[in-house]
Order: structure tokens, then sequence, then C-alpha cells
């Protein structure tokens, strides 16, 4: 067990040793779960699309696909504003 500190931006160090054994080598993304109290963190596959294939139907290659929701929901979320203003 390893102690670490979360400081005012709310960044986390974690020791090469704990990286070692999660498996994380350079950057790397990591899902966080809170539930009462405790805050956990698990490794994923940056692409999901591509370690996924076959999965997905894709029409086109997304090379960030989390980029991409973002990208639409906004795109979404104007074209419902327009709609409501009657442009």
């Amino acid at each position: 067990m390893e102690f670490v500190k979360v400081d005012t931006q709310g960044r986390v160090y974690l020791s090469k040793a704990v990286r070692e054994v999660a498996g994380i080598k350079g950057e790397a993304v990591l899902e966080v779960t809170a539930v009462e109290g405790k805050i956990v963190l698990s490794r994923r596959e940056e692409n999901v699309a591509e370690s996924s294939r076959g999965v997905f139907k894709l029409r086109r290659r997304i090379g960030d696909v989390d980029e991409e929701i973002r990208k639409r929901s906004v795109q979404a979320g104007l074209g419902e504003l327009n709609e409501i203003r009657g442009c």
C-alpha cells in the first residue's frame, strides 16, 4: 500500500512501482470510479474502436472516439438550440 497526495488541481502522482504493477507505460487512459469514499482507477485501452474491431460498425476510421463523441454532442446541442430559436 502506498500513500499519495492530491494537489490543489486534483492531480495524483502514481509512483513507478505502482504504474509497473498496473501495466501503465507512458501516457494512459484510466477509468475513474468513486463510490462511498473510495476512488478506483482502472486502466483502459486508449483506442476502443481499434481494440474492438468488428464490434463497432464505423463508416470511417476514428482516432479518438471520446473526442468524436464530444464534437458530435456539441454539434447536436447547437442544432437543438437553433431549432428552438427558429433559425
